[in-house]
């Protein structure tokens, strides 16, 4: 908002890499160097930012839900984004609240379970399991961390440390936090398995993280209000939901707090 986003980097030839900090970045032949300037000296070429990653494919453009296209699977989730199809970008689906397919020309990849919880992102062709949030954020929380930082730098509350902020509440190692800002500037969250053939247990799991991290920032929990990084958050919205049938869709836990809520009036109205 008040400073302009880094979209390159200079490196000075005749700088001593060994003096500058740590920042990983990963070639194209997949090797890893502690940062770029190493990377430049090498005259390598850059495959994405962040250390060289495993269990996912290193070759072969995607279209990430964010509508970017990335030169494979791997620098897509060093971007912390989930992979939509393969192949570059190509169509822009409908934002939807329901976990059904948006693009008929596109390939989707086979779901692990097609009864599981999930969601089509907005703007995405194809729908994936997982637990899954909107986020709002107040812009005014934004320009206070900036006042307490002295404008110094908007690392420490970019998108990609919110993230990194949601994905150290996540408490399964099998979990990853991947997102992105959405069309409408809310910030789409989904929580995935990170295994290539995870379990109905496994896939649980990531739900009930998503759910977790929803209830810390609708109650301000500590947790989240005393990371700057995760500060501007002020409401969360759970999203996931079964797959599209012809029949109205219903997320069965917000169906029961309806139901709470509306005993508990009861009783207070007896009262």
């Amino acid at each position: 908002m008040h400073k302009p986003c880094k979209q390159f980097e200079c490196i000075n030839g005749s700088t001593e890499c060994s003096s500058l900090p740590k920042d990983p970045v990963c070639d194209a032949n997949k090797k890893q160097y502690d940062n770029a300037c190493l990377l430049a000296h090498h005259n390598a070429k850059l495959a994405y930012r962040g250390p060289c990653l495993k269990r996912c494919r290193e070759n072969g453009q995607v279209c990430g839900i964010n509508g970017r296209t990335y030169t494979s699977e791997c620098a897509a989730h060093a971007d912390m984004i989930s992979v939509d199809y393969n192949g570059p970008c190509s169509s822009i689906g409908l934002i939807t609240n329901t976990k059904s397919r948006q693009c008929s020309n596109v390939k989707c990849h086979e779901l692990p379970d097609e009864s599981c919880l999930g969601i089509t992102p907005p703007g995405a062709c194809c729908p994936l399991c997982g637990g899954s949030l909107r986020l709002l954020y107040s812009r005014k929380q934004i320009d206070r961390a900036l006042y307490a930082l002295q404008n110094r730098g908007t690392d420490s509350i970019n998108l990609r440390s919110l993230l990194k902020g949601l994905e150290r509440q996540v408490q399964i190692a099998q979990c990853t936090v991947r997102g992105y800002v959405t069309v409408e500037t809310d910030i789409f969250v989904v929580i995935q398995s990170n295994e290539g053939y995870p379990s109905s247990l496994q896939l649980e799991a990531c739900i009930r993280e998503a759910e977790k991290i929803a209830g810390l920032v609708n109650m301000k929990s500590p947790r989240i209000v005393s990371e700057v990084s995760l500060s501007s958050l002020t409401l969360a919205t759970v999203v996931h939901t079964h797959i599209a049938t012809s029949s109205t869709h219903i997320y069965i836990p917000n169906l029961m707090l309806t139901i709470l809520a509306a005993t508990f009036q009861y009783i207070w109205f007896l009262r």
